[in-house]
């Protein structure tokens, strides 16, 4: 019997097509996280992703078609977007101390917040990282800290409304509107773009707003 052909192989999968692409994601990961403030906010580590990144790039050519390449540069795009929501978080934690908005959260809310950060306090190595792992606790922490300060922003932006409210009822018995008619229009139109930010949800910039406007009702009932 004649001998049977030797088995043709099976082409290796090629990911050039998905790598490419990959890699495109980290760069706008990275940009992304550089918004953000990770780079000046995290200098060390974020150095050592850019590192690990470029040590990634020269192999690039060689490795463009491998799976090995996806793995890594898909943990590296997740640690980049874990950094941008650190940031996030970190700017938001800022402002919960700031203006003392952890009061008006549950004590348990806190510290899973707090906790969650002590999770990135030990990352050695960019290398082999368990990016998916490390992004699921920063959307988590980045979760709780908008919820606490969102809620400590519409608390103490309702409590700056009623406030304001207060001072124009003043200004309105005094008849401030027609003795200080530019001033307080004005103060009025500060209360109604105040408005505008709360009716939007934006609870921080709407306690602003009712601080300001709350300042310049103030100057008006005091010097007509």
């Amino acid at each position: 019997p004649e001998p049977l052909p030797e088995p043709v192989p099976e082409p290796a999968p090629d990911f050039t097509e998905e790598n490419t692409a990959l890699r495109d994601a980290v760069y706008k990961a990275r940009e992304a996280a550089v918004d953000a403030g990770a780079l000046i906010l995290f200098p060390e580590e974020f150095l050592a992703m850019d590192a690990y990144a470029a040590s990634l790039d020269a192999t690039f050519e060689a490795e463009k078609s491998s799976e090995g390449y996806s793995a890594k540069a898909q943990g590296l795009l997740d640690m980049y977007k874990c950094f941008e929501n650190l940031s996030k978080s970190l700017v938001l934690h800022e402002k919960i101390q700031e203006y003392d908005l952890a009061q008006y959260s549950s004590e348990d809310e806190n510290e899973k917040a707090d906790n969650l950060a002590d999770e990135f306090s030990n990352i050695e190595s960019f290398e082999n990282i368990d990016g998916a792992y490390y992004l699921a606790k920063s959307e988590e922490m980045l979760a709780l800290y908008e919820a606490i300060a969102t809620r400590g922003f519409k608390t103490i932006a309702n409590e700056a409304r009623a406030k304001v409210i207060e001072t124009k009822k003043l200004a309105d018995g005094i008849k401030a509107s027609v003795a200080a008619k530019e001033e307080y229009n004005a103060a009025n139109d500060m209360l109604i773009n105040a408005d505008a930010s709360a009716a939007r949800m934006e609870w921080e910039n709407a306690y602003k707003g009712y601080e300001t406007a709350d300042k310049a009702m103030a100057v008006v009932y005091e010097t007509v």
